[in-house]
């Protein structure tokens, strides 16, 4: 459950959408969506998807070139 919660939090914060979390996490849409909802007790997010959507914010943070 805790890293259902740091998702949503950290998803939230950066105002990611569905279709970007998703892609970010490698799940598909309707995935990330099942495990978003609160009514799904056979889908939840892991902390490979954490993993994943923490390297896919580094990685494109990376790519902003602050000195243009």
């Amino acid at each position: 459950m805790e890293a259902k919660k740091k998702i949503l939090e950290i998803t939230e914060t950066f105002g990611m959408k569905a279709e970007v979390a998703a892609r970010a996490m490698g799940i598909k849409t309707a995935t990330f969506r099942k495990n978003k909802s609160e009514k799904s007790s056979t889908h939840n997010f892991n902390e490979k998807n954490l993993t994943d959507l923490i390297s896919y914010i580094k990685s494109e943070a990376k790519k902003i070139d602050i000195n243009n």
